[in-house]
């Protein structure tokens, strides 16, 4: 039989065991660089995809002769006692 002890060694780290991070050493890079660029991206692409279906919602109501109001918005409610309350846009109930 082979009998003998097992040593376990811990390799002594080189410096300051206890190393304190410097908030402006630390940094995202390439990859965090790179996520944020292409949320910027999307979110330009998605403003120019509204914007173009906005002008040609505009235009095909213009063409079938709607006529369009860029106001504030009136709503009117009805109520179960047969009223009805008129919301403006700038103002609350009337």
């Amino acid at each position: 039989m082979i009998t003998g002890t097992v040593t376990s060694t811990t390799p002594s780290p080189s410096g300051d065991p206890v190393k304190q991070f410097d908030p402006n050493e630390v940094s995202p890079g390439l990859a965090g660089f790179l996520a944020v660029f292409a949320i910027a991206l999307i979110c330009i692409g998605l403003f120019f995809g509204l914007s173009r279906q906005m002008r040609r919602m505009r235009h095909n109501a213009q063409v079938r002769g709607i006529p369009l109001d860029d106001g504030p918005v009136k709503a009117t409610i009805p109520m179960a006692d047969d009223t009805r309350i008129t919301l403006d846009g700038d103002s609350g109930p009337n």
